[in-house]
């Protein structure tokens, strides 16, 4: 095969798994996520993105990262946040949370009731907004995860056989950067 077709395979490969993932994200049960603003920045390539996102009681969202930095603003209930290198914080109605550009963390409404958040991003422009940082056990735990990951595989699969495994696709992703940067 060609250098550019191995290249294309990998792009779609690549994009499929992305696509996948914020599939998994977006449709997860127990939780909706709705868009509200989306607006470009005075700061080339970067962009404010604003989204409500309600939880039913006792749902977790899986661990994930941002390509910028999340700011929170609890709107009702009870929030868990599980931020990377820190203690499990907990917020109520009307609380706020920082988190910086890629930290990998969690949040689970620890509360009885519905729980939401306004979430406002200062992000890449052009990057997926969310993206899940799955190890290989995760997608066990999460089976709604793992069925998005193998739809998402099944359509990208037809030039390339079996799904890999997430650290394959990491290093894949990490071999595609080195040749298109």
């Amino acid at each position: 095969m060609k250098m550019t077709g191995i290249i294309a395979v990998v792009a779609m490969l690549i994009v499929g798994s992305g696509l996948a993932l914020h599939v998994a994200w977006a449709q997860q049960p127990g939780i909706k996520r709705t868009d509200l603003q989306q607006r470009d920045l005075s700061v080339p390539g970067r962009e404010a993105v604003q989204v409500r996102v309600d939880f039913d009681p006792r749902v977790v969202a899986p661990k994930h990262k941002h390509p910028g930095e999340e700011i929170v603003y609890v709107l009702e209930g009870s929030l868990e946040y599980q931020v990377e290198g820190k203690p499990p914080i907990t917020l109520k109605a009307g609380d706020v949370l920082f988190i910086p550009a890629g930290t990998i963390h969690a949040v689970t409404n620890v509360g009885s009731g519905n729980a939401s958040e306004l979430a406002t991003y200062v992000v890449e422009k052009g990057k997926p907004l969310v993206e899940l940082a799955l190890s290989e056990g995760d997608s066990s735990r999460h089976p709604d995860v793992s069925t998005a990951l193998r739809r998402g595989w099944l359509l990208t699969s037809s030039m390339a056989g079996s799904p890999p495994s997430s650290s394959k696709l990491a290093t894949l992703s990490s071999r595609v950067n080195q040749l298109w940067f």
